[in-house]
Order: structure tokens, then sequence, then C-alpha cells
């Protein structure tokens, strides 16, 4: 039912698939599961291929047998949606953290002594002596401990609205050891080029470059953590979901 819930644009109810698509949803709706029926609504080509294995899965073994229809997946894809999973949820947590506190340490946070290194996990208890760069949030898994303030309440509420639990020895497409990710991810190596009119590069200095009327464009270079997204942090730049409301300029 997951897979068949189509997708939604950011903004508005529309969905950004096409009336073929849509379909297929519907069939499978309206039939009360029937893959045979959603299979042969299927678009031709590769549309949708990973939904055709699934149905195909589950004209095989039956809708008794949901995890060997899922397991018709290449192991990459299978583990590609419990990832996605544990990302949702670090993000809802993660945005929530920020509403609230800012960028402020609160007792019961998670820290890690060496920002490179997150094998060390530590629970703050004097905030003084801890810096945002060393706060971890965690991915959801079996092996991993949970803030032990309001934060943790989160993850509790998402995982029970969302109906899962990860345990150790569940199939692999059922569970997740679980992991750390830095709650503030900081950039390195930035660096601008402003370019005019003619494409000719303008200055490399942001101030100057500000004043100069001819500006048409910019190249920006930097360098990002491994699980940070250039895609986000360019909206942090240009716009953000998130309020700023508890951040000071220091």
């Amino acid at each position: 039912d997951l897979l068949l819930q189509g997708r939604l644009l950011c903004v508005g109810n529309n969905r950004q698939e096409s009336a073929e698509v849509r379909n297929v949803r519907q069939v499978w709706k309206e039939s009360q599961g029937d893959a045979i029926a959603t299979l042969k609504a299927l678009p031709r080509g590769e549309a949708m291929s990973r939904e055709r294995t699934v149905f195909k899965g589950i004209k095989r073994y039956g809708k008794s047998e949901p995890l060997r229809a899922i397991q018709c997946l290449h192991f990459g894809v299978r583990q590609f949606y419990v990832n996605a999973f544990q990302s949702y949820v670090w993000n809802e947590v993660a945005t929530e953290r920020i509403r609230r506190f800012g960028h402020k340490i609160i007792p019961g946070d998670l820290y890690v002594k060496d920002p490179g290194e997150k094998s060390d996990i530590n629970i703050v208890e004097d905030v003084t002596s801890v810096a945002i760069s060393q706060i971890v949030l965690p991915l959801p898994g079996y092996n991993v401990i949970y803030t032990s303030n309001e934060i943790g309440e989160i993850y509790k509420t998402i995982m029970v609205r969302e109906n899962v639990h990860f345990e150790k020895g569940a199939p692999l497409e059922a569970t997740a050891k679980g992991s750390y990710r830095h709650l503030i991810s900081f950039v390195d190596d930035l660096k601008a080029e402003f370019y005019d009119k003619e494409q000719h590069t303008s200055s490399n200095n942001h101030s100057q470059a500000t004043q100069d009327t001819d500006i048409e464009s910019m190249k920006l270079s930097f360098s990002l953590k491994s699980g940070s997204y250039a895609t986000m942090m360019l909206r942090e730049m240009m716009m953000t979901t998130v309020t700023r409301d508890n951040f000071t300029t220091e």
C-alpha cells in the first residue's frame, strides 16, 4: 500500500504523475489489492518498474507473503526504503529541534567529543562544555541511544505514529542498526565567483561584486561532509522552511 500512495508536489495537492500512473494506483485501490488486475493496468516501458516487480511477487507468493514479494526487489532497493524512512524521521526531529531550541545546547542532548568521530556518544550534562558542532541526533535503529530530553519523545511519537519498531534479528527489510548524524553540518572551502553579462569573471570579492550592477550570475564551490546535501546547503542560503527565531548572530 505504501508503494502505491502516490507522490505529491511540495505545494498543494496536485500529483506530479501522469493520468496513466494514477490509474494504476486507482485500480489497486478499487480492486482491493488485486495484483493481476494491477499488473494489467501498468503502463508500458520502464515506468513503475519497482511496483511491477512487487506485483509479480504478490502474484507468485500471494498477499499473505508480503515480505517474499518485497524480496523480489534488488537488495539495494530494499535497503533504500529503510534508509529513506530513517532519514525522514531524522529530518522531522532535526527540524523540530531547531525550531524549539535553535543552536542552544540543552541537557540530555547527545554529543561526540571529536566532531569527526561518531563512535563515542555522550550525554550532555554541562551545556557550557559542549559546542553545537558536537551535537548529534540518532538515525533510528536498534543499536542507538536516544536523547533523554523532550526531543527523545519526538522520536517515540513518530515511530508509534508510523507503527515502526526496529528489532535486532528481524528481516533486513524491516530493521536497521541505526547511526548518528551531526545536527549542524559546516561548509568547507566555500568560494564564489561572480560573472557579468558576457560571462567574464567580475570579482571574487562579495562586497565589491554587490556594487557591480552588471553581475548576472554566481558560481559557488564548496565541500560538505558525507551525508550532507548540496541542495540543502543552497536552500539554507537562499530560502528556508526552518524558523530562525531561535538563532542569534554571533
